[in-house]
């Protein structure tokens, strides 16, 4: 039975007023609202308060980490520390509203910097969007090479293809007829700082991600469909059991059999890695080792050790940069600066080779200036950052 004298819970309504006040994002109507009901529960102000002020720091862990269920995000947060009850019951009832909000206003930037597994700072800062282009390149099977930002352009059909270009953005092969005997060969060029989609012949769909090169034909033969990977690209393969689809990056290879999945085969990383979304698929290297996937699971081969190493994974800090968003956790400075390298075209050296070696985790959009991000390590991590053009020095 209820007790009498038991606090009755803040109204949805209200905590959706109180998380939009604390994100800046509150009309003047619902603001009227919501005085309106403090001025008639003005013992509840503490509490809308404590409400606020915890918002944005939970919000952020939360985003990062949300394959957890909220309550044990929140129990680590706060130490499972009995006085902070209300707090935490406050907080498990907040993420609903905070993520449908933040889905609405744009994700942002977040940065955590980790000391011995604690999380010891977050930086946030203003949002600012960074205008860019693609400049992606197509090389056409007679050697001409065709910017695919310019609206002018033309492309025309071969091989029984007709090929058109959304400049900037997407890139469609459709097969009209059945093409020669000899295949046309094409080439995608996506440079550091873009990224491009493609659609092949067969209808399968490749996001590709900054710095890589995908060489396919024009029109697949009826028996087999290879394409050849530098760099990173998420597929989703279009299934045709009489024709299996194989992509050849750096001397490995992964056979699809309908599925979606991200490959990341850098020609300067030291491994190659395999993520699997949905469907299988089977990974294989120039020494006969081979590897079936199951969805949620990630293949990772080292050429330094020349083996597998193959888990269960968070899918979206491998596959999220296709949306524009690069999750991150618990990764060093160094590699996260590889991947700003090629994300914004820069080049990223470290004179502080201390700084080389602090954790962060975080997200972050491409649509934002790199200086954006720098700002945040430098708050983070008590770094400064040299600029000078592309070249980037870390102090």
């Amino acid at each position: 039975m209820k007790e009498l004298n038991e606090t009755p819970p803040i109204p949805d309504v209200i905590l959706q007023f109180l998380t939009q006040q604390a994100l800046g994002k509150l009309d003047h109507t619902d603001l009227g609202l919501l005085e309106q009901w403090i001025e008639q529960n003005p013992e509840r102000i503490d509490e809308c308060i404590a409400y606020k002020g915890q918002l944005k720091k939970y919000y952020w862990i939360y985003l990062s980490k949300s394959a957890k269920e909220p309550e044990t995000i929140i129990d680590g947060l706060l130490g499972k520390r009995q006085h902070q009850s209300k707090t935490r019951a406050m907080l498990i009832k907040l993420l609903p509203y905070a993520a449908a909000l933040f889905t609405l206003v744009g994700l942002g930037w977040f940065l955590l910097q980790f000391n011995n597994d604690t999380e010891s700072s977050i930086a946030q800062t203003e949002l600012k969007v960074l205008e860019r282009y693609s400049n992606a390149v197509l090389v056409l099977s007679d050697g001409k090479q065709i910017v695919l930002d310019d609206e002018s352009t033309h492309l025309s059909g071969e091989n029984g293809v007709r090929i058109t270009n959304q400049p900037g953005e997407f890139l469609r092969y459709d097969q009209e007829a059945v093409g020669g005997d000899a295949p046309r060969m094409n080439r995608l060029i996506v440079p550091a700082g873009a990224r491009y989609q493609l659609q092949l012949a067969d209808g399968t769909r490749v996001w590709m991600n900054s710095r890589s090169e995908l060489e396919y034909p024009v029109a697949f033969s009826t028996d087999l469909r290879r394409v050849k990977l530098s760099g990173e690209a998420f597929f989703e393969v279009m299934t045709n059991s009489s024709a299996p689809f194989i992509i050849e990056a750096n001397g490995y290879e992964v056979l699809v059999h309908g599925t979606a999945f991200n490959v990341s085969a850098y020609n300067d990383d030291n491994f190659i890695q395999t993520t699997l979304v949905s469907g299988v698929v089977e990974m294989s290297s120039r020494e006969g080792l081979a590897y079936k996937l199951n969805p949620g699971q990630m293949a990772m081969f080292s050429h330094q050790s020349q083996k597998f190493e193959i888990g269960y994974v968070d899918t979206r800090l491998f596959t999220s940069w296709k949306e524009g968003v690069l999750h991150f956790n618990k990764i060093s400075l160094q590699d996260l600066a590889t991947k700003l390298e090629r994300w914004y075209d820069v080049e990223i050296s470290f004179e502080n080779e201390l700084a080389a070696g602090f954790q962060f985790s975080g997200a972050m959009e491409n649509s934002r200036e790199i200086r954006f991000l720098l700002d945040l390590i430098g708050r983070a991590a008590n770094v400064e950052f040299e600029i000078n053009g592309k070249q980037i020095i870390v102090k």
